[in-house]
């Protein structure tokens, strides 16, 4: 799994405590003009600690976007449950993805950095749960209009 997370420039990040490397090697990123992408709650969940359903981010792209001045794009992907296998990601596996991403959250001037980082966490978590709820809202008229197409 550590030459797939090379192939596609990512690296891991130990959960566990302050990763400095991980948030030095991606604010290195962002100065070099790359994209880095991260999950706002420290991994992939989907279960009830996910944003999506009420749970709350942890603050490392925050502080990365108060370090280098680069806002957040909030994003949210449906569908990759489709790509599970027995726990484990099966990559040749065709399936629907959709994805929608919202407008960029540029760190707030706040009293400290720690109160700015809290702020901004809550904004993320608000803008995704807001994108969470339109792109269900978008998938299920898709697949209404084209249940109706198929009717007709």
């Amino acid at each position: 799994s550590t030459a797939l997370l090379n192939a596609v420039g990512a690296f891991r990040v130990n959960r566990e405590g302050f990763a400095l490397g991980p948030v030095r090697n991606a604010m290195r990123l962002i100065k070099e003009g790359r994209v880095v992408g991260i999950c706002p709650e420290g991994e992939v969940r989907r279960d009830r600690l996910s944003v999506l359903r009420g749970g709350v981010t942890k603050r490392g792209a925050c502080l990365i976007a108060q370090r280098t001045g680069c806002p957040v794009v909030p994003c949210v992907v449906l569908g990759t449950e489709a790509l599970l296998w027995f726990r484990g990601y099966r990559m040749s596996k065709p399936c629907c993805l959709w994805m929608a991403c919202g407008d960029p959250i540029r760190p707030p001037q706040a009293e400290s950095r720690r109160e700015g980082r809290r702020i901004m966490a809550g904004q993320i978590e608000e803008a995704m749960r807001g994108l969470h709820l339109e792109l269900r809202r978008d998938i299920a008229d898709s697949w209404a209009r084209k249940r109706r197409a198929q009717l007709v």
